[in-house]
C-alpha cells in the first residue's frame, strides 16, 4: 500500500497549536517523504475490502486504518509509529492506536448557485475555516475494540449568509461546533471460515462513518467542518474477495451547547443492504481485467411529515423537508408534501482493463412519497484511459450521467430521483454550486495529468441538461430538501433544458508524508434555463492544508 493511502486517506480533518506540532515533527529527518515510505517494502495499514469507492478503494475513515503490522518494531520508519501502535500487554493484543487531523481551509464564492439559491444576501462569500480532529482506537484483544472521535470546527469570513455557513440548532453548523462528538462506537469481531475461505465477521454500534459505492450508493462526505456521521449498526462478512454489509442507521442532529446532547431524526431512517464481489482475474484483449461487482439495496423511510420550513423544526426535532414543485397547467404537480418510503435497488460495476478504467452505477428507485408512486432512476459512469507511456501519464476520460425527475398528476406518478445523499466529490468539492444529481443529464470530459508522485492536477468541463423541463432544476440539498429548487417557481414548467456548464480545475500536492495541499477553481456559466430565471454565472474557488498523522 502507498504512503499515500497510509496518511492522506480522503475525508479527514483540522487548531493551530496541533499545526504547530505536526509541523515541528514534519522538520525532522525521521518523517519519511512519500516515495522514501513507498520504496522502504514496509507494510502499511490493512485496510478491509469494499470500505471505499474506486481508485482500488483508497477512501477511508480514521478507523479503518490498522497499524497492528507495528507489533514488530523493525518495521516502524515513521516518526508518529510510536502513538500509532502503543501495547499495554506482553503479547501486544491490547493497544491503542492514536490520530489527529488539522485542516486549515479557504472558501470563497461568488454569486452562490447563479444567484438564485436560498442563500442571496451577498454576491460574494469568503469564509476562512479550520477543522481540528483527534481520536483514539482501543483494541481490548483481537475480538472487541472501542474508538471515539472528537471534532472541533471554526468558521469566519465576509457575508457567511451569502454561503450558508452561520446559524443552525444550538447555534451548530455544518462548519461551527465547539466540540463535536464526531464518532464513537464499539466493535466485535471474529475470524471466521467460509466455505472453505478464510474470513472475518463482525458488528459495529454507535456514530460511525458510511461510505459506499464511489459515493453514490451512501455516502456522508467530509467537505464541511463538522461531518454529517449517523448513529448506526453495521453487520459484516468479509473474506477478502467478497463481503456482505447490513446497516441500520439515522440522522444526527447536532448542538453546540453540550457535546452529549446530540440526539437522533428518528423520522428518517435508512437500511442499507450492500455486497461486493471480485471477479478472478482474466484476460480481455491482450490486457488484464479486475472487475468487481458491487449489488445493493437501500430502503429510506421519512415519516416526519412533510415540514414547510427545516430551518424551524416543530420540537427542536430536525426534520427532513420532502416538498417538490414541477409543471404548468391544470396537469401541474404543484406540491407533493408528504411521508416517504423508497427501495433503491442497484448496482455498481467497475475496474480495469490495461490502462483503460471504468466505474458505473445504475439505480432504480420504488416506493410512495405523499400519496404518489415512485418510479424513478438513474445511471452514473465515469471512464477513462492512461496514457502511462507518456511524461505526466494523462489520463482522459468523462463523466455521463442521467438521474430521472418530472411526474404525472393523473396517475400521482413521480418520476424525480431522489439522490438522498449529498454527492459532491463526484461533482466538486465546494458543495453550494453545483446542482444536484436529480432531473439531469450531464456530461463532463475531463484530463488528469500526473507530473510527479506527489503532484497531480485535473481539469473538466461539464454540461448540464434537465431530464425533465416541466421539473425544476434543484440545489445541493437534493429534490427533497427544503428550500431545494435553483430559481424556485423561475425554472418550473418554462421551456428549455440547457442549465449550465461548469469548467473546474482540481490540484493536489502532497510533498511529504502527513501533509496534503488541495485546491479547486471553477464557475458555473448559467444557460438559458438559469439566464431565463434571472441567474448569474457563479464562480468559486478553495483552497486548504491538511496535516495528520
Amino acid at each position: 500500500m502507498s504512503e499515500n493511502k497510509r496518511w492522506m486517506a480522503k475525508g479527514a480533518t483540522g487548531c493551530s497549536v496541533l499545526a504547530l506540532a505536526l509541523a515541528g515533527a514534519l522538520a525532522l529527518p525521521s518523517a519519511p517523504a512519500f516515495a522514501q515510505a513507498a520504496s522502504s517494502g514496509v507494510q502499511g495499514p490493512v485496510y478491509y475490502k469494499n470500505k471505499g469507492p474506486g481508485g482500488n478503494n483508497s477512501y477511508a475513515f480514521r478507523f479503518e486504518e490498522d497499524f497492528s503490522f507495528l507489533r514488530d518494531p523493525s518495521k516502524s520508519t515513521d516518526f508518529f509509529d510510536p502513538v500509532k501502535f502503543i501495547a499495554f500487554d506482553d503479547a501486544k493484543q491490547v493497544y491503542i492506536t492514536f490520530s489527529a487531523l488539522e485542516r486549515l481551509r479557504y472558501d470563497n464564492v461568488q454569486n452562490n448557485t447563479f444567484n438564485l439559491g436560498p442563500q442571496i444576501k451577498a454576491h460574494q462569500g469568503e469564509d476562512y475555516s479550520r477543522r481540528t480532529q483527534v481520536g483514539a482506537d482501543l483494541h481490548l484483544g483481537p475480538n472487541f475494540r472501542i474508538y471515539a472521535e472528537l471534532l472541533n470546527g471554526a468558521s469566519s469570513g465576509r457575508n457567511l449568509n451569502g454561503i450558508n455557513r452561520v446559524g443552525g440548532t444550538g447555534g451548530a453548523t455544518s462548519w461551527r461546533n465547539d466540540l463535536a462528538l464526531q464518532q464513537a462506537f464499539i466493535e466485535a469481531m471474529a475470524d471466521i471460515n467460509v466455505f472453505g475461505t478464510p474470513g472475518k465477521v463482525g458488528i459495529r454500534a454507535g456514530r460511525q462513518g458510511v461510505y459506499l459505492g464511489n459515493g453514490l450508493a451512501v455516502a456522508f462526505p467530509a467537505t464541511a467542518n463538522v461531518v454529517s456521521i449517523p448513529d448506526a449498526v453495521r453487520a459484516y462478512v468479509d473474506t477478502g474477495h467478497d463481503r456482505i454489509d447490513a446497516i441500520f442507521m439515522v440522522p444526527t442532529i447536532r448542538r453546540n451547547d453540550d457535546l452529549l446532547r446530540d440526539g437522533d431524526n428518528q423520522h428518517v431512517q435508512w437500511g442499507v443492504l450492500y455486497g461486493s464481489h471480485d471477479f478472478p482475474t482474466f484476460n480481455l484483449l491482450g490486457a488484464d481485467a479486475h472487475i468487481t461487482d458491487d449489488p445493493f439495496l437501500i430502503h429510506t423511510r421519512n415519516s416526519s411529515g412533510g415540514t414547510t420550513n427545516p430551518a424551524i423544526p416543530p420540537a427542536g426535532v430536525g426534520f427532513r423537508t420532502i416538498t417538490t414543485t414541477y409543471g404548468n397547467g391544470a396537469a401541474a404537480i404543484n406540491t407533493i408534501t408528504g411521508q416517504e418510503e423508497i427501495y433503491t435497488i442497484g448496482d455498481r460495476l467497475f475496474g480495469d482493463i490495461g490502462n483503460f478504467d471504468f466505474d458505473w452505477t445504475g439505480q432504480l428507485q420504488k416506493g410512495s412519497f405523499g400519496g404518489y408512486d415512485v418510479d424513478a432512476f438513474a445511471i452514473y459512469t465515469d471512464w477513462g484511459y492512461t496514457l502511462r507511456d507518456l511524461p505526466w501519464k494523462p489520463r482522459i476520460g468523462t463523466h455521463a450521467d442521467v438521474a430521472s425527475g418530472g411526474g404525472d398528476k393523473a396517475s400521482k406518478t413521480t418520476h424525480l430521483f431522489d439522490n438522498q445523499f449529498i454527492r459532491q466529490p463526484y461533482i466538486g468539492e465546494v458543495v453550494n454550486t453545483a446542482p444536484s444529481l436529480s432531473n439531469l443529464y450531464d456530461l463532463a470530459p475531463r484530463i488528469k495529468i500526473t507530473p510527479t508522485s506527489t503532484l497531480s492536477a485535473e481539469f473538466s468541463w461539464t454540461f448540464w441538461w434537465r431530464y425533465s423541463s416541466a421539473d425544476a432544476v434543484y440545489g445541493p440539498q437534493g429534490p427533497y430538501g427544503g428550500a431545494s429548487t435553483i430559481g424556485g417557481a423561475a425554472t418550473v414548467g418554462k421551456p428549455g433544458t440547457y442549465i449550465g456548464s461548469q469548467p473546474q480545475l482540481d490540484i493536489r500536492w502532497t510533498p511529504i508524508a502527513h501533509v496534503a495541499f488541495d485546491g479547486e477553481i471553477g464557475q458555473m456559466v448559467a444557460g438559458p434555463v438559469i439566464k431565463n430565471a434571472g441567474g448569474q454565472n457563479d464562480t468559486y474557488a478553495f483552497v486548504q492544508v491538511t496535516l495528520q498523522f
